[in-house]
């Protein structure tokens, strides 16, 4: 299993992670939105330092991320 993300780059990501916390009203159950937003702030926070998009933590989030927009 791949875990990092190639030919996205880290402004990217955070763009995307940030796109899906404004749009996690489609999230369900709604018990979920704030933990599933809580997590992918964190993490964008956290990116803010990297240079590479690496590890396990980093491919959950932007496949979220993507499920998220997917549904918006």
């Amino acid at each position: 299993m791949d875990h990092q993300l190639k030919g996205v780059t880290v402004g990217q990501f955070r763009a995307t992670l940030l796109q899906a916390v404004d749009r996690i009203d489609v999230v369900r159950p709604e018990a979920l939105r704030e933990p599933v937003s809580l997590w992918l702030r964190a993490v964008e926070a956290e990116a803010q330092q990297w240079r590479h998009l690496l590890g396990r933590p980093v491919v959950s989030a932007w496949n979220a991320a993507l499920a998220i927009l997917s549904e918006a």
